[in-house]
């Protein structure tokens, strides 16, 4: 029996962005301005596109193969396989989508087919997934889904990837699945569940990921009602939670992880030096999901761009900005710095 690997070819470079992703992340696409945002009260106003682009593997099998014998696809960051996740397809298949790899990373896989007269393998090859901001997941029953990480920032950086994500709620407009489930304790390996839905209060008291993950519940407002003298004390309980190593991985959310998960992960990628473009188009990226567009120049946004101007000079960057607000809300520098040693890394 002779096993030959297809796609991806050795050396290729996969991306994990669809075709419009891709184009919103190089500037060929503009989110339309949608001053009809009650984020207490989401509709549905677009359709599922959040989800990222498969990795697509496919194969040959010269020799018979019977409903007695097994295929497995296993797939690994390692050329030993010692860590795989391991697919079944069915014998009479010869490609597989699989979703949920992570950018930047080597890949290593292979076919194992196994039947009556014992078991056959293919040598391995291997992938690269490029290194672009931001990477979408794909977790049933939720949408919205994306890591934080992978910006550059203005001094050389880069948000560490796998340290935070952002997506919508998983357990009143939303039921994330038990596959849903197993993707973020196992794929995205959370450990904390950061709940900023006022609206949950008194309703969820753990996380739908799971009993034995931390329920973080500080609820938080969008926009330049964050920004309130009055609710300065939620912007410390926020960012103490975000310069304690011990909560990582860390999965925020709030109804549909447009508005308050926006301007909080606006927020913290400024605080770690993200230059401003950048900003502006991953709270844009949400425009992919089932709550609709998300524009930088909706009333909203333009409400909490004009809030932050209030604290530094005109001029100033965003990072600038958010920087100096969150001194006068009471964050620490050494809070800040604290968040910046666990967030960024240099390469």
């Amino acid at each position: 029996m002779k096993i030959e690997l297809l796609a991806p070819a050795r050396g290729e470079s996969i991306s994990l962005l669809t075709v419009a992703q891709l184009a919103m992340v190089e500037g060929r696409r503009c989110a339309k301005v949608d001053n009809d945002i009650d984020w207490e009260n989401l509709k549905m106003k677009g359709t599922e596109n959040s989800y990222p682009e498969p990795v697509k593997f496919s194969w040959k099998i010269s020799g018979t193969l019977t409903d007695a014998c097994s295929v497995r696809l296993i797939v690994s960051n390692d050329p030993d396989f010692r860590e795989a996740k391991v697919f079944e397809v069915s014998f009479t298949e010869t490609e597989k989508e699989v979703y949920n790899l992570h950018a930047n990373r080597e890949y290593f896989w292979k076919i194992a087919v196994s039947g009556p007269e014992g078991e056959t393998e293919s040598a391995y090859s291997s992938f690269l997934t490029t290194d672009v901001a931001p990477t979408f997941f794909r977790v049933e029953g939720i949408t919205n889904v994306r890591d934080i990480g992978g910006w550059k920032t203005m001094d050389g950086k880069v948000v560490k990837r796998n340290r935070i994500y952002r997506g919508s709620e998983m357990d009143t407009h939303h039921a994330l699945t038990e596959d849903g489930r197993r993707v973020l304790r196992n794929d995205l390996l959370i450990r904390t569940d950061l709940d900023l839905r006022g609206e949950a209060e008194g309703k969820i008291f753990e996380s739908p990921i799971g009993s034995d993950i931390r329920f973080a519940f500080i609820p938080c407002k969008a926009y330049a009602e964050f920004m309130e003298p009055e609710r300065f004390e939620v912007t410390r309980a926020l960012f103490s939670l975000f310069a304690d190593e011990t909560v990582y991985p860390i999965y925020l959310h709030c109804w549909g992880g447009a508005d308050r998960a926006g301007t909080l992960v606006l927020m913290l990628n400024a605080l770690l030096g993200v230059d401003d473009e950048s900003l502006l188009i991953d709270y844009e990226m949400t425009l992919f999901s089932v709550w609709g567009e998300r524009s930088r120049k909706s009333d909203l946004f333009m409400q909490l761009m004009a809030a932050l101007d209030a604290y530094a000079k005109e001029g100033s960057t965003l990072s600038e900005k958010v920087v100096s607000y969150l001194r006068a809300a009471g964050v620490t520098d050494e809070q800040m710095d604290k968040i910046r040693a666990i967030m960024l890394e240099t390469r």
